[in-house]
């Protein structure tokens, strides 16, 4: 959802939509379980495991809270999305390799780090992230194929399996956008912007094939 605020700010212009993406933004923060450096979230009020996935944890927190930061400038938003970065190289050995909750799509939160900020060290922990993903992968007709989400079999959706896998293995080799997602926001502006009656709020905006699976691929 705040993700969906700050891309439709910068399409739009509109900064009531940047207003509620920094407040979404704050309420994450507060709503993070911290362990060191590292920074989880829950799937939800009434969960209480803390989660390092793209689609219900740290890697999905993460993605949101660069964005934001490379909208509004506001270094907090930074700090958080490294200490979600943390949790997804800590975790990396606990996943399977898939895109939605698993080791490919959380990766992809260190190659946007990697690209907005310059700092080598996080494409390294991508790097880091294949080793994850080559410990889980099995021998099929010659060909060595990583698990889908099931660890159980190899299937071959985007999300769940591989995919998404090969998604993330071809960005981390040649680059490229992340996917599913417009393009990256310019470099952030000197002033952060914060929401109603916390600060202004009229800083100018920047301009601005996958598999299918059957039910027993679920089981």
């Amino acid at each position: 959802m705040g993700t969906f605020l700050v891309e439709a700010a910068r399409a739009t212009s509109d900064a009531r939509c940047l207003a509620t993406a920094v407040r979404v933004g704050e309420a994450l923060a507060e709503a993070a379980v911290e362990d060191g450096d590292a920074l989880r979230w829950t799937a939800g009020p009434d969960d209480t495991v803390p989660l390092t996935n793209w689609c219900s944890g740290s890697s999905g927190v993460g993605t949101f809270l660069l964005r934001l930061w490379q909208v509004t400038g506001d270094p907090a938003h930074l700090r958080t999305a490294r200490g979600a970065a943390e949790a997804v190289h800590a975790d990396r050995r606990l996943l399977p390799p898939a895109d939605c909750h698993g080791v490919a799509g959380n990766a992809h939160l260190l190659l946007d780090l990697a690209h907005a900020t310059g700092e080598s060290s996080h494409h390294q922990r991508a790097h880091d992230a294949v080793e994850a993903v080559l410990s889980r992968t099995a021998l099929r007709h010659g060909l060595l194929l990583p698990a889908d989400d099931t660890l159980r079999e190899v299937s071959t959706g985007h999300h769940t399996g591989l995919g998404g896998v090969v998604g993330f293995l071809l960005r981390l080799l040649h680059g490229g956008p992340r996917p599913w997602l417009p393009d990256t926001p310019p470099a952030a502006p000197s002033t952060a912007v914060r929401a109603p009656q916390r600060g202004p709020c009229d800083v100018p905006l920047p301009t601005g094939e996958s598999g299918t699976l059957t039910k027993g691929d679920r089981t």
